[in-house]
Parts: structure tokens; C-alpha cells; sequence
């Protein structure tokens, strides 16, 4: 059965967030962290003004920002742009799911992918995002698919051992912010210990 589908920003932009979604632990960690270190510099410069602890603040806090200004304002500017360049997006595209191959077809050309090709898959209640590597994938919008058609796919994947798993172990991504929680917690120590030799 062939499908016709019109990839549209929104769908490009689910498939990179997607993509960059990994695990919400290591970032609900980082956030429990972060509350508790600006809560405590907040009081000792409550009780005890600025001095050190407007340092500590600095250290955390500007690398944070940092993040977040990139996560939110800079990233998404940037996947517009890359959608905007990509021509060949804003066209109508024919696919049909086949027991053998994924087949698109545009006015740019056609593809016929046999599934054992892909690399790996995942999906959220908007697309299913299938990789041909760690960079490249093909967007399924699901709002063009039925439930079954979505599940076939999946199904077809599968039986060519493609799996769902992301390309970055959750071990390393839970390092990468365990190092950052640590830091953290070194910088509420030393905030800690200057408070103690304040009290005592």
C-alpha cells in the first residue's frame, strides 16, 4: 500500500529532539542538584552577603545557561535552517512498507531500502524515526500511518534484527552527567564548609 506523506518542520524537529532524547534520569539528577546548590548559596548570601558564594553561583550557573541557551534558542534555530536547505523535504513523498524494503519515491528520485540495511529505530506518539546510521535516518510521521501500518513496520525491523536501542549507551550518558552532578556537589561543599567556619 502506498502512503503519501509531506514532511513538514514540525515533524523534522520531533525526529531531532527524538534523536537527542535519551534518558530524562541524568537530567532529573542535574536539576535536583542544581535546585539545592542555588537554594543553599541563596541563604549564605542571605545570611552572610555576596562574597564566595556569587563565585560558586558563577560556576555552575553560567555553564548551565550555556546549555540551556543552546538546547533551546540555538539548536532549534539551527534545525530550521538545515530543514529550509533540504529541498528534497518539502516535496510530497510516496512511501510503501513492503515485507522486503522500505520504497520512497519523489520528484527528486526514488529508493528502495531493503529494512536489513538500517541500523536501529525509535519513536514517540508523533514519528518513527528510522536510522540508515548514527547521523542519517528516514521520518516516518505517524499521523499518516495507521496503528497496524506503524506496528508492521516495526515488525519488519525486527525480523531483520534491527533494534530500538540508541546509539549512545545510557551508561555513558549517565557518566558524562555524573561528572557534571559531581562537580556540584563539590562546589555545595566548599560552599558548606565556608558557612561552618563562618558559624564556628
Amino acid at each position: 500500500m502506498k502512503i503519501q506523506v509531506q514532511i513538514e518542520l514540525q515533524d523534522y524537529l520531533n525526529a531531532q529532539k527524538l534523536h537527542m532524547r535519551k534518558s530524562n534520569l541524568p537530567f532529573a539528577l542535574l536539576g535536583i542538584a542544581l535546585f539545592f546548590f542555588v537554594l543553599l548559596n541563596l541563604t549564605m548570601m542571605l545570611f552572610y552577603g555576596t562574597g564566595e558564594y556569587t563565585t560558586y553561583m558563577l560556576i555552575v550557573l553560567i555553564p548551565a545557561g550555556a546549555v540551556l541557551l543552546f538546547r533551546y534558542v540555538l539548536l532549534p534555530r539551527r534545525i530550521r535552517k538545515i530543514f529550509a536547505q533540504q529541498k528534497e523535504l518539502h516535496a510530497p513523498i510516496e512511501m510503501e512498507l513492503t515485507a522486503d524494503a522500505l520504497l520512497t519515491s519523489s520528484q527528486y528520485g526514488q529508493a528502495e531500502r531493503p529494512w536489513s540495511i538500517f541500523v536501529r529505530w525509535n519513536e514517540d506518539d508523533n514519528v518513527l524515526v528510522i536510522y540508515h546510521s548514527d547521523a542519517m535516518f528516514t521520518i516516518l510521521p505517524k499521523r499518516y500511518f495507521s496503528p497496524e501500518q506503524i506496528e508492521e513496520a516495526k515488525a519488519y525491523l525486527q525480523v531483520n534484527q534491527v533494534s530500538a536501542k540508541s546509539a549512545r549507551p545510557l551508561w555513558r550518558t549517565c557518566l558524562m552527567f555524573g561528572g557534571v552532578f559531581i562537580i556540584i556537589l563539590l562546589c555545595l561543599f566548599m560552599a558548606f564548609q565556608g558557612a561552618m567556619g563562618r558559624w564556628f
